[in-house]
């Protein structure tokens, strides 16, 4: 693996079911304005519902509910966001690390062409009827304009902000192609 010494550093079962249900809120909403809304703006509203409601039904204890639904609710918020920042100061350093590492990967993950088919794939079975040419403009903006995605797990793992750097150009290659 990239960083070994990662493995020791991580909440592996607060990751695994985070990241199992991170997506699940958003990816169950039909597509109209209101949903499309939701899903970019206001995800943390919703986002661990799934995951709670999964975790209690199995006899999770509340902690480690109460963990996940935190890293899910801010797996979208950038590193230098107010929620996020005030929880990594009240959280212990393995689920900071862990957060991070949700993060960074969700992150990554938004510039796989196969992500970006389905995003435009979405959108367009919204009420909005968009065409794939408007919805490749907005995605060409927003990646445009986050230019500065803030990818740090800290100073012993560098890498990622130039393998973000990299995908970021390749969607903007892919979206930017007719």
């Amino acid at each position: 693996t990239m960083y070994p010494n990662l493995r020791d550093r991580i909440d592996w079962n607060a990751y695994l079911c985070a990241l199992s249900f991170h997506d699940d809120a958003v990816s169950s909403l039909k597509p109209n304005p209101v949903n499309l809304y939701l899903a970019q703006n206001a995800e943390t509203h919703i986002a661990s519902r799934p995951a709670t409601r999964y975790m209690r039904l199995h006899g999770f204890p509340e902690q480690e509910v109460k963990n996940v639904s935190d890293l899910i609710r801010l797996h979208p918020l950038d590193l230098t966001n107010s929620k996020r920042i005030a929880w990594e100061q009240t959280t212990n350093e393995k689920l900071r690390l862990t957060g991070r590492l949700l993060y960074v990967v969700d992150s990554l993950d938004v510039f796989r062409p196969s992500r970006i088919d389905a995003m435009i794939a979405y959108v367009q079975r919204s009420l909005w009827n968009l065409s794939p040419v408007m919805i490749k403009d907005q995605l060409f903006r927003y990646y445009t304009k986050n230019t500065q995605f803030s990818l740090d797990l800290g100073p012993e793992y560098p890498g990622i902000q130039e393998e973000a750097d990299r995908r970021r150009v390749e969607a903007l290659e892919l979206i930017s192609k007719p």
